[in-house]
C-alpha cells in the first residue's frame, strides 16, 4: 500500500499536536500493531490515516487515494 508522508515529529506528543492542527479537531491514537497507530476523532476512526514509529521518528502518513 503506497502512503504519502504528511509530517514527522520526535515524539507521539508532538505528533498529536501536528495531527490535531492538520484536522482542526481533537484526536487520539489507538495502537493496532507494534509502532503503528490508527487516528481517531470524536466520530471514530479517520480512514486512510496512520501514525508509525520508524527509525526513531514518528510519521503521520495518508494512503494514496485516501483509502
Amino acid at each position: 500500500m503506497k502512503t504519502k508522508l504528511i509530517g514527522s515529529a520526535p515524539s507521539l506528543e508532538r505528533m498529536k499536536l501536528l495531527v490535531e492542527n492538520f484536522f482542526y479537531s481533537a484526536v487520539t491514537f489507538v495502537e493496532v500493531a507494534p509502532e503503528t497507530f490508527e487516528v481517531h476523532n470524536s466520530k471514530g476512526k479517520i480512514e486512510g490515516c496512520v501514525v508509525k514509529i520508524k527509525k526513531g521518528r514518528v510519521r503521520f502518513e495518508m494512503n494514496q487515494g485516501g483509502q
